[in-house]
């Protein structure tokens, strides 16, 4: 995911007194920003919903129904966070066996 600071600089991309797109080092970025004309919108019926413009897809379908998904990532992650907080025991010990305990 992009910060802040992407945002902050991203150059700016400025029409002359023609109507033209002069460059300003502008660069589209993927899954961030798009420059699009007036036709590109004009074309999907002046939808402005960013993914129809950024390049980035919608995440297919993959037959699996969500809910099963769901308990499956679910149980995993306790597992992790279980794990992380043995780890985490572990840690303590070796530290406060170096004396650097609480």
């Amino acid at each position: 995911m992009r910060g802040a600071s992407t945002l902050l600089d991203s150059p700016s991309r400025k029409r002359n007194r023609l109507g033209e797109l002069s460059d300003t080092g502008y660069r589209d970025v993927r899954g961030f920003c798009k420059g699009s004309t007036l036709e590109d919108v004009k074309a999907i019926n002046y939808v402005l919903t960013p993914v129809r413009y950024d390049g980035t897809a919608l995440l297919e379908n993959d037959g699996i129904p969500l809910e099963p998904q769901l308990a499956d990532l679910t149980t995993k992650l306790y597992q992790q966070m279980d794990e992380a907080e043995k780890l985490a025991r572990v840690i303590l010990n070796k530290l406060e066996t170096l004396g650097y305990g609480a």
